[in-house]
């Protein structure tokens, strides 16, 4: 069995036993009433709220591109994630969208595919280390209220850090010079040569803490707007009284357990979601209808990004999966 096979594999089983565990947190009956429940008025609010994300997103996003030295427009950067968004929620990978919107990137504009999903890489470290960021800072401040346990505060100190030891070394000349002869002797030439256009992009923004900071922003901005969506998700859901701060801690926390394999995050976040809200004291039961619905919210977002896709029509489908993933065709 290829080694692409047997990690596809691992993350369907993740994903299944996940799933598995977050529906058997409720009896079928008692969902189904639940979910009759669910006062819409409030969840298509929160639905709208929680699709302003992308704003921020593609903003940071370009912004990173052109401190890189690629004239990335707002509008592109907006439909590339809009796009990006429908092939990480139905691709059966982690997070297949990213590499897609690199490729469709590089393909339509002419930019190299190494610099482009170098500035994929720096977008998606800046997220994650903005909702680590979050959720120490959030956790500290409220540990007295909050009963979070300690060992996840500790966890996510450790993984900052550690998240922060790496960009500082892959930001490191001296370290790239290091490992320069070892590219070098890459049979593949292509690598060796996007493998200089990404470093070229981690200089570009390293150089410039102006452009950074103004991402980091834009994220923490993104991450804000996520937790509000959940918090009024959750007033959508008949006794699911967890105060605003909760969510402060529990959708970063949600953002990064998605990071484990899986597919698509499908059954790690909803499990995740029954985890951390059950940490509050809120009951399995409204939890499991909030991840349904914030499942929905995915879908919905996701097939506007396949209407964007299948609407511009310069590029097929095979144009753009990886050879090694051509078999989901």
């Amino acid at each position: 069995m290829k080694r692409f096979e047997i990690r596809l594999l691992f993350r369907i089983l993740v994903t299944l036993a996940t799933l598995a565990w977050f529906f058997s947190s409720v009896r079928p009956g008692s969902l189904l009433a639940r979910l009759a429940g669910v006062r819409w008025w409030v969840a298509v609010p929160a639905f709208l709220v929680n699709a302003g994300w992308i704003f921020p997103s593609a903003l940071r996003w370009r912004g990173i591109a052109r401190l890189s030295g690629y004239g990335l427009t707002f509008m592109a950067s907006l439909r590339y994630r809009v796009i990006g968004s429908f092939f990480n929620v139905f691709l059966p990978t982690g997070n297949g969208g990213d590499i897609v919107r690199g490729f469709l990137a590089s393909r339509e504009l002419g930019y190299p595919l190494g610099g482009i999903l170098g500035t994929v890489l720096v977008d998606r470290i800046i997220g994650m280390m903005v909702s680590l960021g979050i959720l120490i800072v959030a956790g500290f401040v409220l540990f007295s209220r909050a009963l979070l346990p300690g060992n996840v505060l500790v966890s996510a100190a450790v993984l900052f850090l550690c998240a922060s030891a790496a960009v500082l070394v892959l930001a490191s000349k001296k370290f790239r010079k290091a490992v320069k002869p070892l590219l070098e002797k890459s049979p593949l030439r292509s690598f060796h040569g996007g493998a200089r256009n990404a470093a070229r992009v981690v200089d570009a923004c390293w150089e410039n803490p102006r452009g950074l900071g103004t991402a980091v922003l834009l994220s923490l901005a993104n991450q804000l707007i996520t937790i509000a969506s959940g918090y009024l998700t959750s007033l959508a859901i008949p006794d699911f009284n967890a105060p605003f701060y909760v969510f402060l801690l529990v959708m970063p926390l949600s953002f990064i357990a998605v990071l484990l394999p899986s597919i698509g995050g499908y059954g790690v976040r909803e499990a995740g979601f029954v985890l951390f809200f059950g940490w509050f004291g809120v009951p399995a039961e409204p939890v499991v209808v909030f991840g349904i619905i914030r499942m929905l919210f995915l879908w919905l977002f996701a097939l506007i990004g396949g209407c964007v896709f299948i609407s511009g029509g310069r590029i097929r489908m095979k144009d753009i999966i990886p050879p090694d993933m051509k078999w989901i065709q």
